[in-house]
């Protein structure tokens, strides 16, 4: 990480104390302020990451013949959308049952684009010229839109998932509404997690904002990548915020609250990590420039000169010994 990074996450997180201690943030506001942001900051990454499929000229990994250590044949690797489609559909077909509509609607549609990318690159020619930017585009779109939609789907589902399932404990830890969320039928429970997103979302934005911009460096790398969509890298958010989460909670309830809420600013928002790493970077930096302490150039090649010397003096003096034994 650079040092422009360093010093806006350092910024950011002096702006969440400060906002901390200005509006008087307890227990409740760290915690629901952790959820929401971690909530929409991570999904917000999952999409930016599933978008930038539509920025590759081939599914990524894919290098198809312009590599010589190519994997995939380009044959493969021209049928590899309505593969990928295939697959996805399978997938749908393993979660939704062989009889859901669902799967079977993403199935056909999938295949139908996946075929109309197939035939528009046929049609045009690869690698002729032809192509237009605007044929780029909708090649793109129709080529990488089922897998799009498959990524998009599922993590709405799992990560969505995760921080639903969580804010009904939080509920029972620290409520911000008077109904109670293990009752009443779905609707209920899921109409209370919608306006849970917008009252947090709304009281607690200094979280979202300042964890945007520290994580601005992340949003970049996801979108240039070409290892393809990392779809993980908010889970390890997601697993630091439930951790704390019942830590939080267990202070809460031996009433160390008051003393807990900045400890846990600095672990959450503080770059500790970086700043390790561009420190550790610049000692070992220091030392590959400081001179080094060994025998200068001129000197060695005076040892070796004088040993070169020394070495046939001797065996000269050994050929003379050899020649007066045999005389």
């Amino acid at each position: 990480m650079k040092r422009r990074d360093i010093l806006i996450d350092l910024l950011a997180f002096a702006a969440t104390v400060a906002i901390a201690a200005w509006q008087k943030w307890q227990a409740s506001d760290i915690i629901w302020g952790l959820w929401i942001s971690s909530l929409i900051l991570g999904y917000s990454f999952i999409v930016t990451s599933a978008l930038s499929i539509y920025t590759k000229e081939e599914f990524p990994g894919s290098a198809g013949g312009k590599s010589e250590n190519a994997r995939i044949p380009d044959a493969a690797r021209k049928l590899q959308p309505a593969i990928m489609s295939l697959f996805f559909s399978f997938a749908l077909f393993m979660f939704l049952g062989i009889r859901s509509g669902i799967a079977w609607l993403f199935f056909i549609v999938s295949l139908s684009f996946s075929a109309a990318a197939f035939f528009l690159r046929r049609l045009i020619g690869e690698g002729s010229g032809k192509e237009t930017q605007y044929a780029t585009i909708l090649r793109r779109f129709l080529a990488y839109t089922p897998a799009v939609a498959f990524l998009l789907g599922f993590f709405t589902i799992h990560f969505g998932g995760f921080h639903f399932v969580h804010s009904m404990f939080l509920h029972g830890f620290f409520p911000i509404f008077s109904a109670n969320p293990m009752q009443g039928s779905l609707g209920d429970i899921f109409s209370l997690f919608l306006a849970t997103i917008g009252k947090t979302a709304t009281e607690y934005w200094p979280f979202i904002l300042f964890g945007a911009v520290s994580r601005l460096d992340s949003y970049k790398r996801a979108f240039a990548s070409e290892k393809g969509p990392n779809m993980m890298m908010p889970y390890a958010n997601v697993f630091r915020m439930h951790i704390l989460i019942f830590v939080f909670a267990g202070l809460n309830a031996a009433e160390l609250k008051s003393f807990a809420i900045y400890p846990v600013l600095v672990f959450y928002f503080l770059p500790v990590g970086p700043i390790i790493k561009a420190i550790a970077g610049a000692k070992s930096k220091n030392q590959s420039n400081a001179p080094d302490k060994q025998v200068p150039a001129a000197t060695e090649g005076a040892v070796d000169e004088a040993q070169y010397r020394a070495v046939s003096e001797a065996e000269g003096r050994d050929r003379s010994d050899h020649h007066l034994i045999r005389r």
